[in-house]
């Protein structure tokens, strides 16, 4: 059995060796016949020596042009080997920090296994070490998300893809904008198993409150067609409710003394300006689901191509 990590990575590379040696552990303890790392160099600024292999397994580093951001480095690895390599029975993802442990990825095959390749398998935390500030705005981002898009997401991306089903996950609509809502959106068939959050290999997180932001934002993106729709029709009920109300307001003025003089007039002013941004937002929300429909994303060849810079494969 060949299991391929895929494994993003910017200026991670001490963690790296520790997180090979410990995946190249679990695979002989595993009996997994071939293992091999994707590493998806996503623009780091510090360099590798790769003269020989610093790293206990067989690997292919990905180098890309310029930083892309974590979930768009996942889809590349993942188009590399639907591209790349032929030959394998599980693609394992996972971060380079080692906050995703590798005796996890066997649970995640273990877990495909039972349900005979036909699921993607996702790891839910049963426990994790973040501060008080990152769980409070990930609840907020998690309710948002529910609100904004009816689903919930409480899932990260390690996860564990059968062979079969690989296709399926790169024809996901939004793939290369957040690989986890792309595929709840798409309804491939997925499953989880709760583990704990391992703790960080070497050094402090690459991330900062922007880029978090910008994943949140990334996740709701491709829910864009759905948010919209809900703002078309909270609109169209914004505007019908204030169309009401100004009629309601001019027959109590013309048929009824019982409105103070000028109040009928402000009063209207502002349910007119209400009107108007209700209905400014309808138009705006009406032309953008147009432009989606009349303009579909379709899948490339590929189309990773294009981001990656060079491709070293080590030994």
């Amino acid at each position: 059995m060949k299991v391929v990590f895929v494994i993003p990575a910017y200026n991670d590379w001490d963690s790296l060796k520790v997180l090979s040696k410990q995946i190249k552990e679990i695979s002989m303890k595993e009996e997994w016949t071939e293992t091999e790392l994707i590493i998806v160099n996503d623009g780091s600024t510090k360099e590798i020596e790769t003269s020989t292999n610093p790293f206990a397994l067989k690997s292919t580093i990905l180098n890309l042009f310029s930083n892309q951001g974590n979930q768009k480095a996942i889809t590349i690895g993942l188009h590399y080997i639907s591209e790349q390599i032929p030959n394998y029975d599980y693609i394992i993802i996972m971060d380079a920090d080692g906050e995703d442990k590798p005796s996890d990825a066997a649970n995640l095959i273990n877990e495909s296994k039972k349900n005979e390749m036909k699921k993607i398998v996702f790891v839910t935390r049963a426990k994790r070490n973040e501060g008080f500030i990152y769980v409070f705005f990930y609840s907020i981002y998690k309710a948002l998300f529910r609100l904004l898009t009816g689903q919930k997401i409480n899932l990260g991306h390690f996860s564990c893809i059968p062979k079969n089903l690989l296709k399926r996950v790169l024809s996901a609509s939004g793939i290369w904008m957040h690989y986890v809502a792309a595929l709840i959106k798409s309804k491939l068939p997925f499953t989880t198993i709760k583990c704990d959050k391992g703790k960080r290999i070497l050094g402090e997180t690459n991330q900062n409150n922007n880029m978090l932001l910008f994943h949140g934002l990334a996740s709701m993106s491709v829910y864009m067609d759905i948010i919209v729709l809900r703002l078309l029709l909270i609109s169209l009920m914004g505007m019908f409710l204030a169309a009401t109300c100004i009629g309601t307001v001019f027959y109590f003025k013309i048929f009824t003394d019982f409105i103070q003089q000028g109040w009928a007039t402000t009063t209207s002013m502002g349910l007119t300006i209400i009107f108007v941004i209700f209905f400014l937002v309808s138009f705006f929300s009406l032309l953008t689901l147009l432009n989606k429909n009349l303009n579909p994303i379709l899948p490339v060849k590929k189309a990773h191509e294009q981001f990656i810079l060079s491709i070293t494969k080590l030994s």
